[in-house]
């Protein structure tokens, strides 16, 4: 691995021509990134990594989405008379609203399959995918998208989900 803060671009290179009969993988740290770079093709993201800067499992980011769910979960139930006409499933919406404010739900969160590699989440109402309008991602988006979630979290983000998702509240 070589770290781009402490050697040039032209010196990485050069060791790695020198290397390169060794049929070794090489992966790169650029300064001030939350990413290190390497990949065994160039056509995938398999050999992505990340660092984990602001993570899902850290204390306060666990605090804060228990928080924001447990508000969102307020104002949809206040607003729900009104809020009701707006989702696809009236009865699932009103039973996630009381699933998420007694802590066996989450409003926001990973697909199925993905999660075990993550940091454990409830069960989630919506996924990560649906800030898009597309909803026909295939998995490796999902679970890209489950990772970068999970690694830089942000209420801003449930935030977006929920509102980009709110016919599917009542999934």
């Amino acid at each position: 691995m070589f770290c781009a803060g402490n050697m040039s671009s032209q010196h990485i290179m050069d060791l790695m021509l020198k290397l390169k009969k060794y049929q070794v993988n090489f992966k790169i740290a650029p300064p001030d990134s939350q990413f290190i770079i390497g990949s065994k093709s160039i056509d995938t993201f398999s050999d992505l990594f990340t660092i984990n800067i602001n993570g899902i499992n850290k204390p306060s980011n666990k605090r804060n989405k228990r928080l924001f769910d447990l508000l969102i979960a307020g104002l949809l139930l206040v607003l729900s008379p009104v809020t009701i006409f707006f989702v696809k499933n009236k009865w699932g919406f009103i039973k996630n609203i009381f699933a998420v404010a007694f802590n066996r739900k989450t409003w926001v969160g990973y697909h199925p399959g993905h999660a075990d590699i993550l940091p454990k989440l409830k069960k989630p109402v919506l996924f990560t995918s649906d800030i898009f309008a597309d909803k026909n991602l295939n998995g490796e988006t999902c679970a890209n998208l489950d990772t970068l979630y999970a690694r830089d979290y942000k209420i801003e983000n449930d935030l977006s989900i929920v509102g980009k998702g709110f016919k599917s509240l009542g999934r």
